[in-house]
This record gives C-alpha cells, structure tokens and sequence, in this order.
C-alpha cells in the first residue's frame, strides 16, 4: 500500500530559571566560612510525530556547598567542605485527546504504541513516565603543612549517593509491525510490554570513599616533583526495598 507525508513545524520553547547565590565570612583572622547556593529549573514540552501526545520534561538542580578555612599555624592550613547536590529529571507523556480504555493493549495502564517499519508509529513514548532523583551528600577534609622545601597535603573524600529512579519499559504496550501490510493485516511481529502490577522504581544507595598524600617537593629553584598517592573505594549498590538481583560468583 501507499504510504504519504504529514508535515508540519514544531516550536518546541525551554523555560528555564536559574539562581545563585554565595555568602562569606571572617570569623578571625585564622578562620572564614563561605556558602554557595545554585538552583535551576527548565521544562520543555515536545510533540510527538502524531500530535496526539506531547513529551514533557522537567529538569531540577540544586547545589549547596559550605567551606571552613582554617590556618591552624603559619605551616599548617585545613580546609573542610560539605556539599549537598541534586540533579532530577522528570519525562511524562500527555495525551492531547482522550481514548477509551477497550482500546488499551495493558488494562490498567493507557493507550499503548504501534511501531511500523518505514513510517511514523502510533502512540506514546513507551519509555515514560520516568524520573530520575539523583542526590549526593559529599563531607571533604584536605590538611596542607609546609616545611622548607616541602608542601605536603593529606586528606579525605566521602561521597553517599541516593539515586531514587522509575524508568518505564513498554509501558502501556508496543506492537511492532515489520510492514504497513502487516498493520492492516493485523500481524504484529513483536509485542513488549510492562507485566500488569509490576514497578521499575528502585531505590539505589552507594558510598565511595576516598584517601589521598601528596608532597610538592622543590628539589631545586628549577625543580619541582610532584610525589602522591590515592586509594579509593566505592561500595556494593544495594536497593533499600530489595529489588535487586545479582548473580553469584563462579570462580
């Protein structure tokens, strides 16, 4: 069968709001704090090929930093940091007009997809809802003490991550068709969908830890070495409501 062009222009305008701001302060003459605050937030609505649905996404970051500096002597000089981040991410199909629910693939879910080779599918983004919430809680301690020829600095790094997330898979249903004679014929190819009553929510919890020595040497008024050494570790990702699975190890 014949196929034809539906064309049309798009404008697709981001929003977005952005704000920083940063704060300081001398408590003596050995010691200040600093504060550092970012926000920002964009939203953008995409239509999809068939104007029946539109992608809406939403972004979030948010970014607070605090610093304490503290010259403890002339030789020794510490520096700690705390730091909170926040990166989300949020996708959502809206339906631009209403279908009813005998024409749902999944019931429970919504109307799904049909994909057919060399054409535009019909449907949702399969993929959304989604959203991801990715937050990190970071604690910093660095020590420098210098002594004649020696600049040496010591510290240590620890980073939680909290990742709260649901990526949809095949949600509502997606029929795959390797031709449009297939469609008209009713003979899909392939069908994927999400198992009624089942999630893909996970929250997900990880640490890394990290420790670093380092020597700026000046070995000479034209030599320099650069001596250190770093360990880092990061911990097993665990799931805080046991949805997850591993496979054993065979060795």
């Amino acid at each position: 069968g014949a196929t034809g062009q539906y064309i049309q222009q798009v404008v697709n305008p981001t929003h977005e709001n952005l704000a920083v701001g940063k704060l300081d302060h001398t408590l003596s003459g050995a010691q200040s704090l600093s504060f550092k605050y970012s926000w920002d937030k964009a939203q953008v609505d995409q239509d999809s090929a068939i104007p029946y649905w539109t992608v809406d996404t939403k972004t979030r970051t948010e970014s607070v930093v605090g610093e304490h500096k503290w010259i403890v002597t002339p030789r020794l000089l510490n520096v700690g940091k705390v730091a909170w981040n926040r990166a989300f991410e949020s996708t959502d199909n809206l339906e631009n007009r209403s279908f009813d629910e005998s024409l749902w693939f999944i019931p429970g879910t919504r109307f799904g997809n049909m994909s057919v080779s060399g054409i535009n599918g019909l449907g949702p983004d399969t993929n959304t809802p989604t959203f991801i919430d990715l937050k990190s809680l970071q604690l910093i301690d660095n020590v420098t003490w210098t002594r004649g020829s020696h600049s040496v600095k010591t510290g240590i790094n620890f980073t939680h991550y909290m990742n709260d997330q649901d990526s949809s898979f095949d949600f509502g249903g997606n029929y795959a068709f390797t031709s449009l004679e297939n469609l008209i014929q009713n003979r899909p190819g392939t069908f994927e969908g999400q198992s009624p009553g089942s999630t893909t929510a996970r929250r997900w919890r990880q640490s890394l830890i990290g420790l670093y020595g380092q020597d700026d040497w000046s070995v000479t008024r034209d030599l320099t070495l650069n001596l250190g050494v770093r360990y880092e570790f990061i911990t097993t990702p665990h799931e805080l409501d046991g949805r997850e699975a591993s496979m054993a190890d065979l060795q």
